[in-house]
């Protein structure tokens, strides 16, 4: 019942959200009706061509998420744990990941557009 229910609301705030970002009324229902009517498989297949490393970050983020809390805490205690020395390339890691994860673009601050 509890996965239901967090699944259940990540679809509704991500729905929302369309109507949060949309310019009118009618551009959100009509958002609607293209994810409802107009959403066809092989589309997927051409989103994971062009952004494969998008896709693993999803699913990478997902697992985490949704991992029992228990194993979470076990794993933030084992890189707690890691020398000192070893830190700046943990960073370095972690920097090029943002790196490369980045848009090539730059998009505007979400409340300016209001």
């Amino acid at each position: 019942m509890r996965a239901s229910g967090i699944v259940f609301t990540f679809h509704l705030v991500a729905m929302l959200w369309i109507f949060f970002r949309s310019t009118s009324i009618e551009t959100s229902l009509e958002s609607l009706r293209k994810i409802a009517f107009e959403n066809h498989v092989w589309e997927c297949v051409s989103f994971w061509m062009a952004r494969p490393e998008v896709l693993i970050l999803l699913v990478v983020s997902a697992l985490i998420v949704f991992f029992p809390s228990k194993y979470k805490q076990v794993l933030l205690s084992k890189v707690i744990s890691i020398p000192l020395f070893w830190w700046p390339l943990f960073i370095l890691g972690v920097l090029q990941l943002i790196v490369q994860f980045r848009d090539t673009t730059i998009q505007p601050f979400i409340y300016f557009q209001f």
